[in-house]
């Protein structure tokens, strides 16, 4: 086998980039630079791209990021850079070379030498989970995927049979929404538009684009309990629902012309079997705001399936999914405790896992949504 080198990433390395990319984030060359150029060039916490890069003979046979991220613990504290290891790719051709493990001690040397004692990460695969605890890294908690599934209606059920054997047929009943798909339940969305709200003054709407100065707002208003969070001010808001490979719909709660509820929804672009669409990111300066954005989103989009993370929502909030019928999901992967939260220490001493005080590897002490992992 050649010898390995790692360099890091430089702007004349795009394009060869890109092409190994590809099996990670899309066949489409064009989709899967816009993806690379919006994780790594536009990210508002560091703009200056962060990857590694593995050649063998010369050829580039395997990278991985390191995705900016900030974090807030605590009370009154600045917040933390804790960065994401992200989008760890290595040709078939080397899949057992050593260059997983030369890409993960790269990751962790130079990020303590930029000094970010810890990485977490949200969304590692199963291979990149099993490799990354045989390494010491500590497993947190999973997420606890939750599912509610909308039974097709009854001509559907009897129109599908005849509409699978016809490309012409999908097509049509795809453009005339008759078939149920991510695409159709935020067509159902944008038609409905806009409604009343929770209560007399107010009104709840559908919108593509996040209006992210009202929602890091409101974030505001609603405080912080201390717990560890992502910093969601307006910048990265805006930056983070540009995901190129992701569409989202936001139902927007107002009274009296303030925002005072959100929930954001995410679809897979292309979509993907099941149909599965999924809850984000939900705040709200009430529990009876909270229960009608959900029961809303749910009763309109009549989702194929609307997935959700129980982990880490109040009490409360997990008793309105309880009630919509949302059950626990994905059985396989939950056997196999993912999606998980995973973190570890750059350095080699963990120095007690705490963050701003607030203990890292206790499972209460996080406070963790989609939107903060690239599954959101």
């Amino acid at each position: 086998m050649a010898e390995l080198d790692v360099a890091r990433y430089d702007a004349r390395s795009k394009p060869e980039v890109v092409e190994l990319l590809r099996l990670l984030a899309s066949p489409d060359r064009d989709v899967t630079r816009r993806y690379l150029e919006w994780k790594y060039e536009e990210n508002p916490i560091l703009r200056e791209p962060v990857l590694y890069l593995v050649r063998a003979e010369g050829r580039l046979v395997g990278m991985r990021g390191l995705l900016a991220a900030r974090w807030e613990a605590g009370h009154d504290q600045a917040p933390v850079m804790m960065p994401y290891p992200d989008d760890h790719v290595v040709a078939e051709s080397h899949r057992k070379s050593g260059v997983a493990s030369l890409l993960m001690r790269t990751v962790l040397e130079d990020a303590a030498a930029r000094g970010y004692p810890y990485l977490c990460n949200l969304s590692a695969g199963l291979t990149t989970m099993l490799t990354s605890l045989a390494a010491g890294w500590k497993r947190v908690r999973t997420m606890d995927q939750l599912d509610r599934p909308t039974r097709p209606g009854v001509l559907w059920r009897s129109l599908s049979p005849v509409v699978a054997q016809s490309e012409k047929l999908k097509r049509f009943s795809h453009r005339r929404g008759w078939s149920p798909s991510t695409a159709t339940a935020f067509k159902r969305l944008d038609r409905i538009g806009e409604d009343r709200g929770a209560t007399p003054e107010s009104r709840i709407a559908v919108v593509a684009s996040p209006p992210a100065e009202s929602m890091a707002a409101l974030i505001r208003r609603l405080g912080h309990d201390g717990r560890i969070r992502h910093v969601r001010d307006a910048e990265w808001i805006d930056w983070r629902y540009r995901h190129p490979l992701h569409e989202y719909r936001f139902l927007i709660h107002e009274t009296a012309g303030t925002m005072d509820g959100y929930l954001a929804i995410r679809r897979l672009v292309p979509e993907r079997a099941p149909g599965r669409c999924h809850i984000v990111d939900w705040e709200a300066s009430s529990d009876c705001i909270a229960s009608t954005l959900l029961d809303r989103a749910a009763r309109w989009g009549q989702f194929p399936v609307l997935g959700a993370w129980g982990a880490t929502v109040t009490p409360s909030q997990r008793r309105m999914l309880d009630e919509l019928g949302f059950a626990p999901a994905d059985h396989e992967r939950r056997a196999r405790g993912l999606p998980a939260l995973i973190v570890t220490t750059s350095n080699g001493d963990g120095a007690g896992f705490l963050l701003n005080g607030c203990p890292m590897l206790e499972q209460g002490q996080w406070d963790l949504r989609t939107i903060y992992s690239m599954q959101g």
